[in-house]
């Protein structure tokens, strides 16, 4: 059953809950299980970067489970409703600088919370998504790397429709890119993406 597009707006988006084991312990648990992957703590934050830039783009409501972002682990109930830490020195300070990142792009950046969402590019293999929030004449662009390797995504101005020597930058880099012959360029490290907007 498909949704009228209007309620997709109202749908709640979220990686945690009082009902699963915490999201990054939920990470942990995957990547102990995966070739080349040991689940350590460090290495489930990583894995969950592209996850949380999905959230907080994608159509709908991002909620955050209190404590996942500064870092909460457990496994399912009880341990998954343990206390919020108070305490600012117990909480993983770059998880929580990336939600914030992520929360203000969101708040200045009107069509991730209105825009009609745009599928431009996936590609399994490689672990690469790509999708726009559109709103009237103005857009933003998700690039996603999903994958264990630094990846290199071009994007064709045609079919963004975006005009020749037109500036955009990384919401979450601060870089700059330029429609360059007829296409956009963007490297991206491993787990990790890339939120473009017109400068």
């Amino acid at each position: 059953m498909r949704y009228p597009e209007v309620a997709n707006f109202a749908l709640l988006n979220l990686l945690g809950s009082h009902d699963t084991a915490r999201v990054i312990t939920a990470f942990q648990e995957g990547l102990a299980g995966q070739p080349g992957h040991s689940g350590t703590y460090a290495e489930a934050v990583m894995h969950l970067r592209p996850a949380l830039i999905l959230q907080f783009t994608y159509p709908g409501i991002p909620l955050i489970y209190y404590g996942d972002e500064v870092g909460l682990i457990g496994r399912p109930d009880p341990e998954c409703r343990r206390t919020m830490p108070w305490e600012p020195r117990e909480w993983e300070q770059d998880l929580l600088a990336f939600y914030r990142r992520l929360i203000a792009l969101r708040h200045r950046l009107l069509p991730l919370r209105r825009g009609f969402f745009q599928p431009l590019f996936v590609d399994d293999k490689a672990e690469v998504c790509v999708y726009a929030r559109r709103l009237g004449g103005d857009r933003v662009i998700v690039v996603l790397n999903a994958s264990d390797f630094p990846q290199t995504v071009t994007l064709a101005a045609e079919e963004l429709e975006l005009a020749e020597g037109e500036a955009w930058e990384d919401g979450l880099s601060n870089r700059a890119f330029e429609v360059r012959n007829g296409q956009i360029v963007v490297s991206l490290e491993a787990n990790y993406g890339a939120v473009l907007y017109r400068s």
